[in-house]
């Protein structure tokens, strides 16, 4: 079973403040255990908006890609566009 959790906020929880862009919009710290078996990178893809098919804007915060299957945290408070300090 893939699992996906965070020591910055709990489950159903709210991203704190300085990871939502209220103030420096920085990523939480995130870990993962659970891969399936052939798997070979990770994708993460961070949105908000609503999920019940209400017509209310969705916007995407970040897009992390092509993360190796041998990593599974991202540390906190990584750099923008272009950053290779997984």
């Amino acid at each position: 079973e893939f699992r996906l959790s965070s020591p910055s906020f709990g489950n159903g929880g709210e991203f704190p403040s300085d990871n939502r862009g209220d103030e420096d919009n920085m990523n939480p710290a995130l870990a993962w255990e659970g891969a399936p078996k052939n798997t070979q990178s990770f994708v993460l893809l961070v949105d908000s908006g609503a999920d019940d098919g209400a017509d209310a804007a969705k916007a995407t915060h970040w897009v992390v890609y092509d993360i190796p299957k041998e990593v599974s945290e991202l540390r906190d408070e990584l750099s923008g566009s272009g950053a290779s300090d997984v």
